[in-house]
């Protein structure tokens, strides 16, 4: 997020390829449980409210009661044309639930701030 906006501040754009993909390879289990995936959404909510008006926050957080169901439809069509049919199931529930913490995360930042969140990704 810090990355993407300072790109934009300088001039620069961000492309972002509608094939791109993000694939946690073993070992890597900040990113793959469900507190991490809350940890992830407070600290994107938090530090993207952080200097940002009462109203938008405020807007921002009854957005983010719809990120549930827009981010699994997100993971879910990926997932279907990269899995075989009978894991669609498992991985799909398992979607929904890591987009869910991540809604509940970002809500909790957009409301309390960031939090030591920062800290679990260093």
């Amino acid at each position: 997020m810090e990355t993407n906006a300072a790109l934009l501040a300088a001039g620069g754009r961000v492309l972002m390829h509608p094939d791109m993909a993000v694939d946690y390879r073993p070992g890597d289990d900040r990113g793959t449980g469900l507190g991490g995936r809350f940890r992830h959404g407070r600290l994107y909510g938090g530090m993207r409210a952080r200097n940002a008006s009462a109203s938008r926050r405020t807007w921002w957080l009854l957005k983010a009661f719809l990120l549930p169901w827009v981010l699994s439809g997100r993971g879910l069509r990926a997932m279907s044309a990269a899995l075989p049919h009978e894991r669609w199931w498992a991985v799909g529930a398992w979607v929904c639930c890591m987009q869910t913490a991540w809604a509940i995360g970002e809500a909790v930042g957009y409301l309390a701030g960031p939090g030591h969140t920062l800290d679990a990704w260093v």
